[in-house]
């Protein structure tokens, strides 16, 4: 698994991102408390598809889940929205 992660600095962006045994993949990022992301998944890099939208947890993390990734590859990414 490749993890890329690109940010505007606002705030510093970590990222950790896993497969479980049951094949579904789960990452934790960390966001700003109270704005919404988009989590939205690509299998091109160019059709994206929302898969939910959050917002942070107290503690600023955003947890990725996806319990049905695409068989062959996926692109995900969480994007702040207005």
């Amino acid at each position: 698994m490749n993890v890329f992660v690109s940010s505007d600095g606002q705030p510093p962006v970590s990222a950790s991102v896993n497969f479980q045994q049951n094949g579904s993949i789960a990452g934790l990022f960390i966001g700003v408390v109270g704005q919404a992301y988009e989590i939205q998944r690509s299998t091109d890099l160019v059709s994206w598809v929302v898969l939910k939208t959050v917002i942070p947890a107290p503690d600023c993390t955003i947890l990725l889940t996806d319990a049905a990734p695409p068989p062959v590859k996926a692109f995900y990414r969480i994007k702040r929205t207005p």
